[in-house]
């Protein structure tokens, strides 16, 4: 809701701005532009375009391949990739690829709505796949998992430029388009819109023709700025007012409903709901531009606040206040605060009292646009990003924790400043939270600070919902500065998953929906399951068997000793979690002592690549002598059979004898690097079994991508593209082949070299264990006293995760009645047998 719905209302009620343009002609009229006196070289002056990953993942990966369900199609979606970066070469185009790494506290609300409705979502693939064993269609596309690092890799490897944000992504997307002067921004966010970039392309609407044409549509804000009749200096009060994930759409429903009027038809609606109800942003969206239009002042935002939220009853300072931030974070995206000269600070007025708003529009002049110099714009936009990434992170902050439980209690007392400002420190992630600055002068004499002093229980309209509960971890070890500086510039320059330097920066990570059945219990949660990775890697991140030896040392003169634990938040959207709370994930060290982080990342002898490669393979409980010998694992094998081996570790089992054969035979089958041939490829039967196993194997490779680049990337991003070991489509017609009873030299059509390399990696898979192999699940006849059949096990039973060998917990036993139409026996003690 709010401002995100605001390009969609662009597209369906304003086409006359959108233009149908071709990106390749856009940037060949540079190179024969006016004032040039011959067609310049391909490569110099190239049309500079930032793309928007978050938003055309789904265009990256090659549009929805019908066969996306199968775990994914990495072939072609290298092969995609790499027609786009050959088409952009040949057409001048230089892409810069901005990838989402942020945590983004105070979008959190937003990601676990955005997460519940992915998984809804998936029950309904599964439900298809289960129904009709095909393909479901494409509004139903999911993106299949590590779908973001492997896009990350292909674009690495075509040679086109990545970069990571890790504040606020939006933001940094935008100041990075200013500060290096780029042409236009690729993406589907209508913060970038507000923004005012200076061309905006469509990233849901990319296409990539056979005759390498890259197509888009361009949005005209100027046109949007017409067609609601605004000016566009007043977009950011707008958008402000539409709401976002500053200030929420419910914080402004009695704003809409108000300006809206009693008369408007909806109002009905809202009168017999018995909840908070959200008008619509199409009704909403002319109101609220005669409103901003109307404005006599409006760079006087604390009088517009107090107009705004003159019927609210509770929280009054704080929406304005919050109001007040969210104007500024759209307004230092555009390019008037870009250009504004040093020193003269914000244009807006913070402090003046009163009200403003008039039925009469006063034309304000144009600002004066004042061009710097290149060192100039560089140190104000530094300035700018420390100073709004600390505000905004602080507010972010307290935004998260007034939406919580134990602020919901808190809200209908007297203050709500006394419960935010008292706190100095983050008990979650140790970041320092500012106090609440004092109230801004208030007209006495308005009735919005008559009503917010006194006591009252706020209206039904104003009663939050709280998304999700926080839960306080202790404080993080110290993490040394050249550590964050390194994991920092890895990060940001795209050559590391994000989540190793969000664990070490801010303690925390996010899980997105995995294509994975809840309801069935066949297979545990693929963020459970591997889990035990992730507890290795925390230890080795922090160094804790280090910070366990100091204090050993000072045990042993007196001091007390404790055992320095390190505790992560994981974020992740499950069916047995009513409210969405993080879970409090300890770290697990290892069995032998790892150097300290500083010299698995930075160690040149070659002890430490040793001791590399030793940490990755201890974290994937893959640490075996044949694991290291090429003539049995391949190099670029290594990953494949470590997740392999991993998920054979536990139980009770996950994987059957033939799933193994399948998994191995595609990653030996010579058609793996032939796109075409793969497209051609017919499955004939898609089983939800397969589909899920394909999304935890992928969720595997995702947790093993995460511990290579923790340990100091002993194995080469290179080897660690899953396009060279792993394609879904084939897997699934791999497993329907061994599923209709064809042994293993059948999948492998024959070929007794593929059969040789098969054995020889299970062989090393299986060094040293005696894996359980899982058996299929044969239905019990239910009693008759259930008539939908017997209860489920407990969820225990499917899945509990303690070393192989252990009990299992007992299986519930029903009584089993003699059905109708059974031998029974008579009185006497003899079977009866009639003869007719």
């Amino acid at each position: 809701m709010g401002v995100s719905e605001f390009l969609d209302y662009i597209e369906r009620d304003c086409p006359q701005a959108l233009q149908q343009v071709d990106l390749g002609q856009l940037a060949r009229k540079r190179l024969t532009g006016p004032g040039r006196r011959g067609r310049a070289l391909v490569g110099q002056d190239p049309l500079y375009l930032v793309i928007d990953a978050e938003s055309c993942l789904h265009r990256l990966y090659g549009g929805s391949f019908t066969d996306w369900v199968c775990g994914g199609q990495w072939n072609n979606m290298f092969h995609f990739v790499d027609n786009l970066a050959r088409t952009c070469r040949g057409n001048n185009i230089k892409l810069i690829v901005f990838f989402n790494g942020s945590l983004e506290r105070g979008r959190i609300n937003d990601w676990i709505k955005f997460q519940s409705m992915a998984r809804n979502t998936a029950l309904q693939v599964l439900h298809h796949v289960h129904n009709k064993g095909t393909p479901p269609p494409k509004v139903l596309f999911t993106p299949p998992v590590c779908l973001e690092s492997c896009i990350r890799l292909a674009l690495r490897q075509c040679g086109i430029t990545t970069i990571c944000s890790f504040r606020d992504h939006a933001r940094e997307a935008i100041a990075y388009l200013r500060q290096y002067g780029c042409h236009g921004i690729l993406a589907q966010s209508a913060e970038f819109a507000i923004f005012d970039p200076p061309l905006l392309f469509s990233s849901h609407l990319m296409k990539l023709t056979k005759k390498g044409e890259l197509l888009s549509v361009q949005y005209n804000m100027d046109e949007v700025a017409k067609a609601i009749d605004l000016n566009p200096e007043r977009m950011v009060i707008f958008a402000a007012l539409l709401g976002n994930h500053i200030l929420s759409a419910e914080d402004l429903a009695l704003f809409h409903w108000h300006v809206l009027g009693p008369d408007h038809p909806l109002n009905g609606l809202r009168m017999r709901a018995q909840h908070l109800v959200l008008p619509p942003l199409d009704a909403i969206v002319d109101v609220v531009a005669a409103y901003v239009r109307n404005i006599r002042d409006y760079r006087d935002l604390h009088a517009i606040g107090l107009d705004i939220f003159k019927q609210s009853q509770s929280q009054t300072e704080d929406k304005i206040k919050r109001f007040k931030t969210s104007v500024e974070y759209y307004w230092y995206g555009t390019r008037e605060a870009w250009t504004r000269p040093r020193g003269k600070g914000s244009k807006f007025n913070f402090h003046t009292a009163g009200s403003n708003h008039v039925g009469e529009t006063q034309d304000t002049g144009t600002p004066q646009i004042v061009v710097e110099t290149a060192e100039q714009q560089q140190t104000q936009a530094q300035k700018l990003e420390e100073d709004l990434a600390k505000h905004m992170s602080d507010l972010a902050l307290e935004r998260v924790k007034e939406e919580g439980y134990a602020t919901v209690k808190q809200e209908q007392g007297e203050s709500s400043e006394v419960a935010t400002g008292s706190s100095t420190q983050g008990p979650q992630t140790g970041e320092l939270t500012p106090p609440r600055p004092p109230n801004s002068q208030t007209d006495v004499s308005s009735p919005s600070s008559q009503t917010s002093s006194k006591s009252s229980i706020p209206s039904l309209m104003e009663q939050p919902v709280p998304p999700c509960l926080l839960v306080s971890a202790p404080p993080r070890p110290f993490v040394k500065p050249e550590v964050l500086r390194i994991s920092k510039h890895r990060h940001e320059t795209g050559v590391m998953m994000s989540q190793v330097h969000q664990a070490l920066a801010e303690g925390e990570l996010k899980f997105g929906v995995t294509l994975e059945d809840e309801m069935s219990g066949e297979f545990p949660p693929s963020v459970l399951l591997f889990r035990p990775i992730r507890q290795k890697v925390y230890s080795i991140l922090f160094s804790t068997q280090h910070r366990e030896h100091v204090r050993k040392e000072g045990a042993e003169n007196g001091a007390s000793f404790e055992r320095p634990k390190v505790v992560i938040k994981e974020w992740s959207i499950r069916r047995e979690n009513t409210i969405q709370k993080p879970d409090l994930v300890e770290d697990v060290p290892l069995e032998w002592k790892v150097p300290q982080i500083e010299r698995l990342w930075l160690g040149r002898e070659p002890e430490d690549k040793t001791m590399r490669l030793r940490a990755f393979l201890s974290c994937m409980y893959s640490d075996s002598p044949a694991m290291l010998k090429t003539a049995y694992v391949p190099r670029h094998a290594i990953v494949l059979c470590c997740v392999l081996r991993y998920m054979l570790h536990f139980t009770p089992p996950i994987l059957r004898r033939h799933e193994l054969d399948a998994f191995l035979a595609q990653s030996v089958s010579p058609i793996l690097n032939q796109p075409r041939i793969l497209m051609d490829l017919k499955v004939h039967n898609i089983t939800p079994r397969g589909v899920q196993l394909a999304a935890i194997f992928m969720r595997g490779v995702e947790a093993a991508l995460f511990a290579n680049d923790a340990c100091g990337a002993p194995i080469p991003w290179e080897l660690c593209c899953p396009w060279l070991f792993f394609d879904g489509k084939l897997f699934q017609s791999k497993l329907t082949k061994a599923m209709t009873g064809s042994n293993l030299r059948d999948m492998c059509d024959g070929k007794m070299d593929q059969v040789g390399k098969v054995e020889r990696m299970k062989q090393c898979i299986l060094e040293g264990m005696h894996p359980n192999f899982a058996r299929p699940v044969i239905p019990q006849m239910a009693p008759p006293h259930y008539q939908h059949g017997p209860p489920p096990p407990p969820p225990e039973f499917f899945y509990n995760f303690h070393p192989a060998g252990a009990p299992l917990p007992p299986m519930p036993q029903y009584p089993m009645n003699r059905g109708r139409g059974m031998m029974g026996e008579c009185s006497m003690g003899k079977f009866q047998i009639l003869v007719v």
